[in-house]
């Protein structure tokens, strides 16, 4: 039932563009994130800020992804937040990282107590 759940709020708040309605000289500064956790374990986001899409790459048309690290305190905030991998190089760490770490998570409550919850990870999509 959680993972159903967690199915659900996911598509929900993930959102959809058509393409027909955006000019084809625009470009959109922001990217849904995607996770790469197993849902089972990953506490749902509850306040998502998008990536601000770095100028130099709309510029030269670069595409590409970050991984990060991360562990969700006792009050679901974001910290001691990592790059575990970058594709290209370093270009979208920032704008990736500051993003990020305006996310807030439900909290894991295990017998009455929050608990941090450690070691998890997202993958954020660059795209044009």
């Amino acid at each position: 039932m959680r993972k159903f759940l967690f199915t659900c709020f996911f598509l929900v708040s993930c959102q959809s563009i058509n393409h027909d309605e955006v000019p084809s000289n625009s470009v959109s500064n922001n990217v849904m994130p995607r996770t790469i956790h197993d849902e089972t374990k990953y506490p749902p986001p509850y306040h998502r800020v998008n990536p601000r899409y770095p100028n130099d790459a709309i510029s030269n048309k670069i595409e590409g992804f970050v991984v990060l690290g991360f562990d969700v305190d006792i009050y679901g905030g974001v910290k001691n937040i990592t790059v575990k991998e970058s594709v290209p190089n370093s270009i979208f760490d920032e704008a990736a990282i500051v993003a990020f770490q305006q996310w807030k998570f439900a909290r894991l409550i295990v017998d009455g107590e929050p608990k941090v919850q450690r070691n998890l990870q997202v993958r954020l999509e660059f795209k044009l």
